[in-house]
């Protein structure tokens, strides 16, 4: 999932602003953003009738306004959270949560404070707020704080790169689209959906040994019904690395 956390080494350094300017940006470029906020406080009001549903058991509650809608939910992992709530489309934004596996543009008031700051998941890019000349950190890319357009390049080509990641790569057409790269594309701009890519899981076939070609259509097919069988099994786990089906002929081995 295109997710990207936008973290600092102290407060009022501008991660808000910055997030402000990319969405702009990205809004020009016709790419869907959402963004989400790491907070220490309670949005929701003691005594207002969302905290009184929330209080007396309700699962989530959504109060809906002539602006829009607010969810309030029990939920706190970021995880759960880009699972149910999020559509796999555009990218994402994240105000805070250093502890994320996610990738991290880190904002810093001087070069030095990047040292300091402790984090977790990739380090994409360094922002400060200074001018310094290019250099890298780390082999990452550092940018002014008011070089927008420089950054939104990083996290498009990015999300590209690692949306292609999750396809099969060849380009077969399956999905309604000439080339991968256009439903990639396509699902960064958010006119279409994650989950469509027909060869995200391969087949291979082998004989003796020798490993026979099948074409992208047969290689979907006999996914699709290795997949519908195994599924109905016992101890069938749906994220699965790799699942071997092997034939043998019986007499051969007595």
């Amino acid at each position: 999932m295109r997710v990207y956390s936008i973290i600092s080494a102290t407060r009022n350094i501008g991660k808000t602003r910055i997030i402000e300017q990319l969405i702009k940006e990205f809004k020009e470029r016709g790419i869907p953003v959402t963004v989400i906020k790491h907070t220490e406080k309670d949005l929701d009001i003691e005594g207002k009738d969302t905290y009184r549903f929330m209080k007396t058991g309700a699962e989530k509650t959504i109060a809906l306004t002539p602006n829009g809608a607010t969810i309030f939910t029990r939920e706190k992992s970021l995880e759960k959270v880009l699972e149910k709530y999020v559509e796999k489309r555009g990218i994402i934004l994240v105000e805070g949560l250093k502890r994320s596996k996610y990738p991290k543009i880190v904002i810093v008031e001087v070069i030095d404070e990047i040292d300091k700051l402790k984090f977790e998941g990739k380090l994409l890019a360094i922002v400060v707020k200074n001018n310094l000349k290019k250099y890298a950190i780390r082999g990452k890319p550092i940018y002014r704080i008011d070089e927008i357009g420089k950054i939104a390049d990083l996290i498009e080509n990015t999300a590209l790169k690692e949306t292609l990641k999750c396809m099969g790569g060849l380009n077969c057409g399956l999905c309604g689209y000439k080339s991968c790269k256009d439903y990639a594309k396509a699902i960064i701009h958010g006119d279409d959906w994650e989950g469509k890519c027909k060869l995200k899981y391969r087949v291979k076939l082998e004989i003796d040994g020798r490993e026979i070609q099948i074409k992208p259509y047969v290689e979907y097919v006999l996914f699709n019904i290795i997949d519908g069988y195994v599924k109905t099994l016992k101890g069938y786990t749906p994220k699965f690395k790799e699942v071997k089906v092997k034939i043998e002929d019986a007499e051969a081995n007595t």
